[in-house]
């Protein structure tokens, strides 16, 4: 059990760093990056850029900032959900791992 929580702990610092993994190219297309908005609005937007995002990093960068909510809120299973699909779709990126 606390190999799972370490494991999770390093995760969840992880994805602090995320947006400064991405390149430039991706920025324009994710406004969803959190900033002073709140949890609710930053969710809505980022739902909707993953449905409409026109490449896989902005949806990447999209799932790691609804995960960012998720974790805010306590809902760590949704949170690594969502990490995990952002990886899966911008593996080069740091925050992917």
């Amino acid at each position: 059990m606390p190999r799972r929580l370490v494991l999770t702990a390093a995760l969840l610092a992880a994805f602090e760093f995320a947006a400064l993994a991405l390149p430039a190219s991706a920025a324009p297309y994710v406004p969803c990056r959190g900033g002073v908005a709140a949890p609710e609005k930053v969710m809505a937007v980022c739902n909707r850029d993953i449905e409409k995002a026109i490449s896989d990093s902005a949806r990447a960068m999209a799932y790691q900032s609804r995960g960012a909510v998720y974790r805010f809120r306590k809902q760590y299973d949704l949170a690594l959900k969502d990490w995990a699909k952002a990886a899966q779709l911008y593996p080069k990126a740091s925050f992917s791992y």
